[in-house]
């Protein structure tokens, strides 16, 4: 019997060949804190019941919460002299968070006025929990000739304006907050150091010769854009394609004895799946990519799914034609990865003998990888602060890790790591003092090099309201118009090292005080696509759950279900082909869609 796959398959299973290769981290904390009950602030202000009173809740995970305090300090001094509510001059916000997950139940019954949201469906509060942001998005904001609608995306419009009752326009109840992805940050000094790049001709140039020409790169350009202000000269001499990432990591391993990727053991699953789906993505394209998510649903110009194929329980491969996907089963299960043969065999020599299968000895043999990288207990920070401290004075281990498997807001989770080590060793240490970079993924062949990045969004972060603040809406409502600001969007990219989920542009004199890898991850989000993980559309609302990053690869095998294809290869020793095979069984026999 034939199997109808999924175009983004191929790319995921060329994914952990690149790499043979979580959770959300941990917020940092800041000193002097004044407390009131629940809330936090910083500036030693107490309570003043004179002025009105926000209470903002957020998800407080990889990126911190100085930026909240700085928006909270920052919009308090600016309507210090403004009434906002009958009686009261002047605002005071507070804070606090945690990772919890919401309901619209214990949203109501919460003392918070506004929601910083991180991984909920929006759609599940549209019950008359949030308020009605429409007229704020709308308007012009305050000294900018935009609105806030004018800084979302197409595709965030047609998300966060929703759509009920005969309405053709939609009403917003809710904004984008920040994004998010996974990927690889490497050691730009250290790859400076031992000519960890390729040269011209596709060869690794190497300690010895780190004089000679870089290649173009994955995005097969170079130079400084002054139009666009992107510098394309960042990528000049990383790996452009699968191939030459696998000839890096034998080479680091091999020829320096360096450990080429690491990752925490705590989390690898959920840092892994979220590299794939990157992975997926950049091999997808934005347009092919949306696909999974919006099904044409609604869509007047509807796009083709190109490069289909079906595969049988040989894994014989048919390409079939040019096809429109809809919101149907059989369509949803044909959808797939162009999987050629010769990429199915480079699958199963590469993919199964020497990353995927992972049995520990494999590991200890071919040392891709750290040695934490499957305990249990090795953490995010600590992950962090190895690949800082590893081949340093500072520690005892010489050998330095080249990669880091790891999100943007890496930095701000590392923030005690490079305090200790600057406490120790000195500010060369310092965050700023150092080079790191965001790696932007190579290409599945060199057919693909020069195409389009895209900067895939997991995070599905959002911004609302509760309804019935009464007397303290417009404070609400102000708060939200000025964090939307440019002036309060660039700070707060100044504060994290990311950017929040606007249109909005950062000047080359905004970036003085950056580090090295905050003007990378800008740079790179410059040049790309970003992605979504989201529609507006019925069909994927209703079946918001099988979709997500962590469900939608979910497989079974030998009777145990699987998310992740690392984890089926590497427990079970499964093959590449074998895990594909199984997928696209379950896809089309186990998951009932809405």
């Amino acid at each position: 019997m034939k199997k109808k796959a999924k175009r983004l398959i191929s790319a995921l299973l060329a994914a952990t060949v690149v790499l043979g290769v979580g959770v959300g981290a941990t917020g940092c904390g800041n000193s002097k804190k004044e407390e009131r009950g629940l809330y936090v602030r910083r500036d030693g202000k107490k309570y003043d019941s004179s002025k009105t009173q926000i209470n903002v809740y957020l998800y407080k995970a990889g990126y911190g919460e100085d930026w909240i305090y700085d928006y909270e300090e920052a919009f308090e001094k600016a309507y210090a002299n403004v009434s906002l509510e009958e009686g009261k001059k002047g605002v005071q916000v507070w804070h606090t968070g945690d990772m919890s997950s919401w309901t619209t139940t214990n949203m109501n019954q919460s003392p918070y006025d506004i929601f910083f949201f991180e991984n909920e469906n929006y759609y599940n509060f549209l019950d008359g929990t949030l308020e009605d942001l429409t007229d704020i998005v709308k308007t012009t904001l305050p000294g900018e000739s935009r609105t806030i609608e004018d800084k979302l995306t197409d595709q965030q419009q047609n998300y966060f304006a929703v759509k009920q009752n005969g309405d053709t326009t939609g009403k917003y109840y809710a904004l984008p907050h920040y994004y998010g992805t996974y990927g690889i940050v490497y050691n730009v000094d250290l790859f400076d150091k031992m000519g960890y790049y390729f040269d011209e001709n596709g060869k690794i140039i190497g300690e010895d010769n780190t004089t000679a020409g870089k290649s173009l790169g994955p995005d097969g350009k170079t130079g400084y854009d002054e139009k666009t202000n992107i510098d394309y000269s960042l990528d000049d001499g990383l790996p452009a394609t699968y191939k030459q990432f696998y000839d890096l990591c034998a080479y680091i391993k091999t020829y320096t004895g360096q450990t080429p990727l690491c990752w925490p053991g705590k989390y690898y699953e959920h840092h892994l799946l979220n590299l794939y789906d990157n992975l997926v993505a950049g091999y997808e394209g934005i347009d092919q990519m949306m696909l999974n998510y919006g099904f044409n649903e609604g869509v007047e110009t509807p796009v083709k799914a190109t490069d289909l194929i079906e595969v049988d329980g040989n894994g014989n491969v048919t390409e079939l034609p040019e096809t429109e996907i809809n919101t149907s089963i059989s369509s949803r299960a044909a959808r797939t990865e162009k999987l050629t043969d010769e990429l199915r065999n480079s699958i199963c020599s590469r993919s199964v003998h020497t990353m995927l299968s992972m049995p520990h000895s494999m590991q200890q043999k071919n040392g891709w990888y750290n040695k934490k990288a499957y305990t249990i207990s090795y953490t995010h920070t600590d992950n962090q602060r190895d690949y800082l401290m590893y081949g340093t004075k500072l520690s005892k281990e010489k050998k330095t890790t080249a990669m880091l498997v790891d999100g943007p807001w890496w930095q701000t989770e590392a923030k005690a790591a490079f305090e200790n080590m600057v406490k120790d060793g000195g500010n060369e240490y310092s965050a700023n003092s150092r080079k790191f970079g965001w790696m932007p993924l190579p290409h599945a062949d060199e057919n693909k090099v020069g195409e389009k990045p895209v900067y895939s969004d997991y995070l599905k972060t959002f911004v609302c309201m509760k309804s019935g603040l009464g007397t303290r809406k417009r404070a609400a409502e102000e708060f939200i118009k000025f964090i939307s600001t440019d002036e309060q969007l660039v700070a707060f990219t100044k504060s994290t090292g990311t950017l929040r989920g606007y249109k909005y542009d950062i000047e080359r004199s905004d970036m003085t005080d950056m580090s090295y890898f905050t003007k990378s991850v800008i740079n790179y989000v410059k040049g790309a696509d970003v992605i979504y993980k989201f529609s507006g559309g019925k069909f994927y609302n209703a079946n918001n759950d099988k979709l997500k990053y962590d469900t939608v690869y979910q497989t079974t095998i030998s009777g145990s279900v699987y998310k992740n294809p690392a984890k089926v290869i590497r427990e079970k020793k499964t093959s590449a082909a074998t895990w594909f095979n199984e997928y696209y069984k379950s896809l089309r026999d186990n998951l009932n869609w809405k």
